[in-house]
């Protein structure tokens, strides 16, 4: 919104060498570096916003809509990262329970398999149905191992998000 004062200065000058003219007279390096061919310029240039079509003004307000533009975007990414913390709250929420669930169903097949061998050795069943309650009892073993570690998996994501 202001004028602008800009100051240039410069300072040169170069060497002539002819090779394979000797008619030519050559001066010597410093005398033609420093005393022959000097040129010196400085320049003002004044710069007043007065009829740039609103450039400055153009420029500065689209600053503002780019900060603001990256304000929304970081608020976007904090709520998108809220919202993974929750979810893998929840998930691990879920994964305790089903890790309980399991642990319990396991028992239970455990108890049903026990009985079914007290019953198999008074001859009250056959060999089918204790067969079919030692799978059921491998099955409840093998989920709760898979939601064991189903729920260590959550508990080790819980503790990223919340590592320092």
């Amino acid at each position: 919104y202001i004028p602008e004062l800009v100051l240039m200065a410069s300072l040169q000058s170069y060497y002539y060498h002819w090779l394979n003219n000797p008619g030519l007279a050559e001066s010597a390096f410093g005398k033609q570096m420093f005393a022959e061919n000097p040129s010196a310029l400085i320049c003002f240039r004044l710069n007043i916003p007065i009829f740039n079509r609103c450039e400055k003004r153009n420029n500065v307000r689209m600053t503002q809509v780019n900060i603001q533009k990256e304000n929304i975007a970081l608020e976007q990414e904090r709520q998108k990262l809220r919202e993974e913390i929750q979810q893998a709250y929840y998930n691990a929420q879920v994964a305790a329970s089903k890790y309980q669930a399991a642990v319990k169903a396991k028992e239970a097949c455990a108890t049903s398999l026990d009985y079914e061998r007290k019953c198999y050795d008074a001859g009250k069943t056959t060999l089918f149905d204790l067969n079919q309650a030692n799978q059921k009892w491998v099955k409840a073993q093998q989920e709760e191992i898979q939601c064991k570690y189903e729920f260590l998996i959550r508990q080790k994501i819980l503790e990223f998000y919340f590592s320092d």
